[in-house]
């Protein structure tokens, strides 16, 4: 819906701004509808500092981290089935 409204106005490029995660993805369909696109992810936090001492909290905010890859990961391959990547 996005690029058939820019393309309405005769806008041929955008700048994508999103997560890091989804950056990948969202920049791959944009181009499919054959747009320009200029990714730009924003950082939304500090990734955790690297330590040697496991603290269970500090696990835990770790296995919680990777809730935003293992989503874009389904997600990727519910695009590439739905071919829109």
């Amino acid at each position: 819906a996005v690029a058939r409204l820019v393309r309405e106005r005769g806008i041929r490029s955008i700048l994508l701004v999103t997560s890091p995660e989804h950056s990948w993805r969202a920049a791959r369909v944009f181009r499919k509808t054959g747009l320009e696109v200029t990714s730009t992810p924003v950082i939304a936090r500090e990734p955790p500092a690297l330590s040697v001492v496991i603290h269970p909290r500090h696990v835990v905010e770790r296995v919680v981290g990777l809730v935003p890859i293992g989503y874009e990961v389904i997600a990727i391959g519910l695009y590439w089935w739905r071919g829109w990547l």
